[in-house]
């Protein structure tokens, strides 16, 4: 006994004992199918049940003005017909023909036999249409595996295009040297074509303040000095951060882009606003960029430790006396300029300064950076207790060197180092004068600005002969 499952058949025929006949050799299939003997029952029955094949005899394929084969359902082949006919019937097939039928059952043979092969067709047809389905399904699938694998190439392309691009900015940077690494920042982003405009922070842990630096160029905006609520021990923290954002967007817009650069901690020591091409840096890689910075950042950092241990510029005031007595006593030459700089103005201000103290601590610290910012450790330096510093100068670079340091005393903010506001109402500033190499020089402390050795004005006056000094 063969069965189908979930298989509807209806039959249509004329007499009752046609009827019997086919519903009989269906029963050996595990069939019950539906009866009909008109059309009209038959009509309303496919509008309402699935039927999957439909047994018609021949002769009732026409019934008054109702033709079968107009049934929609007919005509869109959604059900199967099949004409059953004997051959006394067999000329009513011709009409058959130009319908749409799946196949025909001679009722003068053995029933059970036709319908095998109808159903081994039907099962060999629903497999085939299964595995076309499956095939077809497969195939958007592997569509879809194929397009998000297209897609994922685009977007690997993409990122590494990115990426390449990131590294060819990250190179355009350089490393290094003896240079000021914020001078280098600047010169590198002037000359990034994706960055429009930028400014820059710095915390200055002597005076606990973010500090924009001076104009550095053409693309450099700067911002104003902001005054942390708490001590930034260590790096600036995410509330300076925020503070510097909000800040920046007078000068710089809304669509401020952070970078920020870390030491060796991973603490942030400067941070970088700007305005970028956006629109063209969609996929850049800015961690990249963060990291490359900071990594440069501490090497520049280790290079000043490294200059400032095996090239000993700052000398014990010991030291010192023993080299000018040393050159007293032999009546010897010295093959360095010795310049000196007072603090008898600033002393005297501090001294006027009742309620508010000035950190000396600090403030020599913070001449010892800058000195070896300026210099690398090429010039040599004393400080003389807290009236005054003397330096030791090549003489092959002298000029050049008092006119920087000249510069440099001339635009420190003193203020920053006293622990009040204050007022600078008269002019305190420190000037580089030409020295002897004697002890006196390291007595006296009340040196005349209007004496001819003082070169506060020297780029503009000619340059002085310099080995006829310290003789």
């Amino acid at each position: 006994m063969h069965s189908i499952e979930k298989f509807n058949i209806a039959i249509l025929t004329e007499k009752i004992k046609d009827t019997k006949i086919i519903s009989d050799s269906l029963k050996n299939f595990g069939l019950l199918p539906h009866f009909f003997q008109s059309m009209g029952e038959l009509w309303m029955e496919l509008d309402k049940e699935q039927i999957d094949l439909l047994v018609v005899d021949v002769k009732k394929m026409t019934e008054g003005k109702i033709q079968l084969a107009s049934h929609p359902k007919i005509k869109d082949g959604l059900i199967k017909v099949v004409y059953f006919y004997q051959n006394s019937t067999k000329l009513l097939l011709k009409s058959a023909y130009k319908t749409h039928y799946y196949g025909q059952i001679n009722g003068d043979v053995d029933l059970e036999a036709q319908f095998k092969l109808l159903f081994q067709r039907f099962n060999s047809e629903t497999h085939l249409k299964d595995h076309i389905n499956f095939l077809e399904n497969k195939i958007k699938n592997n569509e879809k595996v194929a397009n998000q694998k297209i897609d994922g190439l685009a977007t690997a392309k993409k990122n590494f295009e990115a990426f390449l691009y990131t590294e060819k900015i990250c190179s355009a940077f350089g490393e290094v040297g003896n240079d000021s690494f914020i001078n280098k920042l600047g010169s590198f982003l002037d000359r990034w074509q994706g960055c429009e405009f930028y400014s820059i922070y710095q915390l200055d842990k002597t005076t606990q303040k973010l500090q924009s630096p001076r104009n550095l160029s053409k693309k450099f905006r700067k911002l104003p000095q902001l005054n942390p609520p708490h001590k930034q021990s260590r790096g600036i923290s995410r509330q300076c951060i925020d503070m510097a954002i909000e800040v920046s967007f007078d000068t710089l817009g809304k669509k401020t882009r952070l970078i920020c650069i870390d030491d060796v901690a991973g603490q942030t020591q400067i941070i970088v606003l700007g305005s970028f091409t956006e629109n063209k840096l969609k996929s850049f890689q800015w961690g990249l960029l963060e990291m490359k910075l900071s990594l440069e950042f501490i090497k520049s950092q280790a290079i000043k430790l490294v200059e400032k241990y095996e090239n000993p510029h700052e000398l014990v005031l010991d030291d010192l006396i023993g080299i000018f007595e040393d050159i007293e006593l032999t009546n010897g030459s010295f093959h360095q300029v010795v310049a000196k700089v007072s603090f008898a103005k600033l002393n005297k201000f501090i001294g006027q300064e009742i309620d508010n103290k000035f950190l000396w601590t600090d403030f020599r610290q913070y001449l010892r950076d800058k000195l070896l910012d300026l210099f690398g450790g090429r010039i040599e330096f004393c400080f003389n207790g807290l009236n005054s510093l003397i330096l030791l100068i090549d003489k092959e670079n002298a000029q050049d060197d008092i006119n920087q340091l000249n510069s440099f005393f001339n635009k420190t903010e003193y203020w920053n180092f006293f622990t009040k506001d204050v007022l600078l109402s008269s002019n305190i500033t420190p000037r580089v004068q030409i020295a002897k190499a004697n002890i006196e020089t390291l007595l006296n402390d009340n040196i005349n600005d209007t004496e001819n050795n003082d070169l506060y004005q020297s780029s503009t006056r000619p340059i002085i002969n310099f080995s006829s000094l310290n003789q």
